[in-house]
C-alpha cells in the first residue's frame, strides 16, 4: 500500500511539472517580445539618445514602445492552461512510451467484475503498468524561438545594453529619467533658447563665462560677487532661477523673452525651470575672495642722506591694488598715523616683490621712535596687515652752519607752533646775513616768504607750510639744487608708473615721459654741480670700466616710449624700474662714501677675484682639450707618441714629457689654490666674513690638483668646473659684503654691476627676467599691427560688427 502511495505522489509531481512545461512553451513564444522591448528601451535610454531627439520624435518613439508593449501584452489573451490529458501525453512522450500507459492506469474495470480470472488479469495488468511509473521523466521546456526569430534579433538589445552599461552605469538613473521625460515644448513649437552668462567682478581680471546647456561633471568655479545674467527665449511658461533652495523669477522682456540678473555670493547648485520643467542645472563652487597678505621682505634700511628703504612682498589671489606703510609714534599711539604709499611695480599684480626709497627726513617725526606696519588692499576693498616693525625715523645730518640753524629753528616751531614771534625773529636774522649762505636768492625768498606767512597767516594751516619752506631752504643751502631735482625726479617717476599701471592714454604717457626726461636731466646737472662744489669724484675701477652715458639713458627713454606705444605696458614698467635702479645706484655711488684707502683695497680685492676666476677657467679649458686629445680616435696620446727624427734616442722620452705636463698642470692648479688662500686671509684681516663658497672652491681646487697628478682628466674637469662655479658665487658674496662694509657704495669689477649700480646683462647677479622686454623687431611688428588696426577701423565699407571689434582692440592701447 505504501509503495502505491509513493508512486501516486511521484506521478502527481510529474504531472505538475509537465503542465508547467507546456504552459511555458505556450507562453514564451507569445511573451518574449515584451522583455526584448524593455531591454531595447533601457539601452537607448542609457545611450541618452531620446532626449537629443526633437520633442515630437521623442514622443513618437515613446508611443511606439508603449503601443508595441500593449500589443504583445494583449496577445497573451490567447494563452490557455494545459489540461490533465495533455500533461499525461507530455510525460509519455518525454519518457519514450509509444503507447499510453498513463491512460491505462487511469482506466477502470467495467465488465467481468464477478469473474475471478478477469479480475486477476486486470490486477496483473495494473502491476505491470505500475512498473512503468519508475521510468517516467519530464524534460525541460522547449520554447522553439528559433522558428519565431530565425535571424536572432532578440540578442541585439542584450548586446546594446552591455555596451551602454560599460560606460554609463555611473549616471544610469538621470539618463533613464531623461528618457521618459517628454519635452512638450518641442511638440508645441520651437524649443526654448537659454543663455546663462557669469561675469566675475572687474577686480579679478577674469573673463565672463558662458554656462553650457549640457553641464560638465566638475563644479564650475565662480568668484564671489559675480553677476549672473540669464536670458530665455521661447516657451509660454514663466521661468525661475533656483540657487540651492532660494528661487527668483525672471522678468519678461517681451512676449517671447525673459531675463534675470542677480549676484552670486553663495550656493552650490543652480537650476532654471520653465513651468515644471528643468531646462538647465549646474553644480557651482562659489570661491570667496581672501584678503591680501603683505610683509617686509627685509628690515627697513637707511642711506647716508637719511632715506628709508622699504622692501615688501605681497600676495593676493586676484591682485593687489594698493599698498602703503602706516607709521605711528611710539610716544603718541593715538595720534593720526602717517601713511606712505608703496609702489607695486605693475597693474594689480598677484605677486609683489618691490623696494622703494622714502625720504621722511623733512617730516616733523624725524628722529622719533615709530612703529611701521605694511598694509595691502585688493580690488574688493579687503585689507591685509603685515607685521609691525619698530624703528627710529632717520634724520638728515647738516654740516652747513646756516642750514643747521634753520633746522634747529624749524624743530622748535614744529614742537610748539605758538613760537611765532621767536621764529619770525630767527628767520629775519638768518635771511639778512646774505654772505653766510652765498647770497642765494632762492634761499632768501624762501626765508622771507616763511616769515611773512607767520606774520600775516594766523590759521593752523600756516605752520606746516612754513615748516616745508624752512626745510627746502636748509636743503638748498646744504646741497644746492639736488634735493629739489631729486624730488622732481621721484615725482615724475611715480606719475609715469601710475599712468602705465592705469592704462592711461598714449598722449598722457608721452607727456609724462617727457617730464621724466627733463627731471632726469636736471637731476644729473644738480649732481654734477654738487660734485664740483665738494670736490667729490665717483668711484671708478679703470679706464675700461663700463659707464652709463647720456646717450644710453636717452635710449632707454626712447625704448620706454616705443614699448608704451605698442601696448607693452608691462615691458615699459620693467624698463622704468631698471631706469630707477640706475639712478638710485648713481645717487649711492656719488654720496660721501668710504675713504680712498678702503675703496682702493675693495677694488683691488674685486679685481683679484676676477683674475683668479679667469685663470681657473683657462686651466679648465686646457684640461678639457687634453682630455679630448687623449680620447680622440686616430691620435696617439702624448704619453705614447713616437720621438721625432731630430730627437735623440732615449729610454722613455714620451713618458717623461707626459709626466712633466701632468706635473706642470698640477703645479698651476696648486698655485691658484694658494692665491685663493691668500685672498681669504686678506678677508679675515679686513674684518669680513669669508664666504662659504670660497671655502668650497678651495676644496674643489685641492681635488682637481690631486686628479691632475693621477692623470684622471675627467675627474679633474669635474673638480675644476665646480671650482669655477664656486668662485663666481663667492665673488658675488664677497662683493656684497664689501659693499655693505663701505656703506652701500657699489664695488666695481666683481659685483656684477656697472658704475651706477645696475646689474650687468649676463652677469647672473640679480637680473630680473620676470617680464620679457620685447626686442626691437618685436616692437616694429607690433607697431605695424597697430597701424593696420587703425586703417581697418576707419574703413566704412567694413561690417559694423567688425569695426566695433577693432575699436575694442584699440581701446586696450589708447
Amino acid at each position: 500500500m505504501s509503495q502505491h502511495a509513493d508512486d501516486g505522489r511521484g506521478l502527481t509531481r510529474r504531472l505538475v511539472l509537465a503542465r508547467l512545461a507546456l504552459l511555458w512553451e505556450a507562453l514564451w513564444p507569445l511573451a518574449w517580445p515584451i522583455p526584448t522591448l524593455a531591454v531595447l528601451f533601457v539601452a537607448l535610454a542609457l545611450f541618452d539618445v531620446l532626449p537629443r531627439l526633437p520633442g515630437w520624435l521623442h514622443a513618437a518613439v515613446l508611443f511606439a514602445f508603449v503601443a508595441a508593449l500593449g500589443y504583445f501584452v494583449w496577445r497573451l489573451r490567447r494563452l490557455a492552461a494545459p489540461g490533465l490529458a495533455q500533461a499525461r501525453r507530455r510525460i509519455e512522450r518525454d519518457s519514450g512510451f509509444e503507447h499510453r500507459p498513463l491512460q491505462g492506469l487511469a482506466d477502470t474495470l467495467e465488465a467481468g467484475t464477478d469473474d475471478p480470472l478477469a479480475r486477476a488479469l486486470w490486477w496483473a495488468q495494473r502491476r505491470r503498468l505500475s512498473e512503468v511509473l519508475k521510468r517516467l521523466s519530464v524534460r525541460l521546456p522547449e520554447p522553439s524561438l528559433a522558428r519565431a526569430d530565425p535571424l536572432g534579433l532578440r540578442f541585439v538589445p542584450l548586446l546594446l545594453l552591455a555596451i551602454a552599461l560599460s560606460g554609463t552605469w555611473q549616471d544610469a538613473g538621470p539618463r533613464l529619467l531623461r528618457a521618459v521625460t517628454l519635452r512638450l515644448d518641442g511638440i508645441a513649437g520651437p524649443p526654448a533658447v537659454l543663455q546663462v552668462w557669469i561675469t566675475p567682478p572687474a577686480y579679478t581680471g577674469l573673463a565672463p563665462m558662458l554656462l553650457q546647456r549640457q553641464p560638465s561633471a566638475e563644479h564650475v568655479g565662480v568668484p564671489a560677487g559675480s553677476m549672473l545674467l540669464a536670458e530665455l527665449q521661447g516657451g509660454n511658461d514663466p521661468a525661475q532661477l533656483g540657487i540651492d533652495d532660494a528661487w527668483q523669477a525672471f522678468a519678461p522682456l517681451d512676449a517671447d523673452s525673459q531675463r534675470l540678473e542677480t549676484q552670486l555670493t553663495k550656493g552650490d547648485h543652480l537650476q532654471i525651470r520653465q513651468g515644471h520643467r528643468v531646462i538647465g542645472a549646474w553644480d557651482i563652487a562659489v570661491v570667496q575672495d581672501t584678503p591680501p597678505s603683505i610683509a617686509f621682505s627685509a628690515p627697513p634700511d637707511t642711506d647716508a642722506d637719511g632715506r628709508l628703504r622699504l622692501s615688501i612682498e605681497a600676495h593676493d589671489d586676484y591682485g593687489v591694488t594698493k599698498a602703503w606703510a602706516m607709521l605711528r609714534r611710539v610716544d603718541s599711539p593715538d595720534a593720526e598715523p602717517l601713511t606712505v604709499p608703496l609702489p607695486l611695480g605693475g597693474a594689480h599684480p598677484t605677486e609683489v616683490h618691490q623696494s622703494t626709497w622714502v625720504d621722511l627726513t623733512g617730516h616733523p617725526w624725524a628722529g622719533l621712535a615709530v612703529t611701521l606696519q605694511p598694509v595691502a588692499e585688493d580690488g574688493a576693498g579687503q585689507q591685509g596687515l603685515g607685521e609691525t616693525v619698530a624703528l627710529t625715523l632717520p634724520e638728515r645730518k647738516f654740516t652747513h652752519p646756516v642750514a643747521r640753524a634753520i633746522v634747529a629753528l624749524r624743530r622748535k616751531l614744529a614742537a610748539n607752533p605758538g613760537l611765532r614771534e621767536e621764529s619770525m625773529a630767527g628767520l629775519a636774522g638768518i635771511a639778512s646775513d646774505l654772505d653766510s649762505y652765498g647770497g642765494d636768492i632762492q634761499v632768501f625768498l624762501a626765508l622771507a616768504n616763511a616769515r611773512a606767512r607767520l606774520l600775516y597767516d594766523h590759521t593752523p594751516q600756516a605752520v606746516p607750510g612754513v615748516l616745508d619752506l624752512m626745510w627746502q631752504a636748509a636743503l638748498r643751502i646744504e646741497e644746492g639744487d639736488r634735493p629739489a631735482a631729486e624730488r622732481a625726479l621721484e615725482q615724475a617717476n611715480r606719475e609715469l608708473e601710475e599712468a602705465l599701471s592705469s592704462n592711461a592714454s598714449e598722449a598722457e604717457v608721452e607727456r609724462l615721459t617727457n617730464q621724466l626726461q627733463m627731471a632726469m636731466a636736471q637731476y644729473l646737472d644738480a649732481m654734477a654741480q654738487q660734485m664740483a662744489r665738494q670736490g667729490v669724484s665717483p668711484q671708478s675701477a679703470s679706464p675700461d670700466s663700463q659707464v652709463v652715458t647720456p646717450d644710453e639713458l636717452q635710449g632707454m627713454l626712447d625704448r620706454l616710449r616705443d614699448l608704451s606705444r605698442t601696448g607693452s605696458r608691462e615691458g615699459a614698467r620693467q624698463m622704468l624700474s631698471e631706469l630707477r635702479q640706475m639712478l638710485d645706484g648713481l645717487r649711492s655711488s656719488l654720496q660721501a662714501g668710504p675713504s680712498a684707502q678702503d675703496a682702493q683695497q675693495a677694488q683691488k680685492t674685486a679685481e683679484a677675484l676676477q683674475a683668479l676666476t679667469h685663470d681657473q677657467r683657462a686651466l679648465l679649458d686646457n684640461t678639457f682639450r687634453r682630455n679630448q686629445q687623449a680620447e680622440e680616435p686616430g691620435l696617439e696620446p702624448l704619453a705614447k707618441a713616437a720621438p721625432t727624427a731630430k730627437s735623440k734616442p732615449a729610454a722613455k722620452p714620451s713618458y717623461s714629457a707626459a709626466d712633466q705636463q701632468r706635473q706642470k698642470a698640477a703645479d698651476d692648479q696648486e698655485g691658484l689654490r694658494k692665491r685663493l688662500d691668500q685672498m681669504m686671509e686678506e678677508f679675515g684681516e679686513m674684518g669680513i666674513d669669508i664666504p662659504n663658497a670660497l671655502g668650497q672652491a678651495e676644496q674643489a681646487m685641492r681635488d682637481a690638483g690631486q686628479s691632475l697628478r693621477d692623470d684622471a682628466l675627467q675627474d679633474a674637469i669635474d673638480a675644476q668646473g665646480e671650482a669655477v662655479a664656486r668662485l663666481q658665487e663667492g665673488a658675488r658674496q664677497a662683493m656684497q659684503s664689501l659693499s655693505k662694509r663701505m656703506g652701500g657704495v657699489p664695488v666695481l669689477g666683481g659685483s656684477g654691476r656697472d658704475p651706477l649700480g645696475r646689474p650687468l646683462r649676463g652677469s647672473g647677479a640679480a637680473e630680473d627676467d620676470s617680464v620679457k622686454i620685447p626686442t626691437q623687431s618685436d616692437t616694429q611688428k607690433a607697431r605695424e599691427v597697430l597701424d593696420e588696426l587703425r586703417k581697418r577701423s576707419g574703413q566704412a565699407q567694413r561690417p559694423a560688427a567688425e569695426r566695433d571689434y577693432l575699436q575694442r582692440l584699440l581701446k586696450q592701447f589708447y
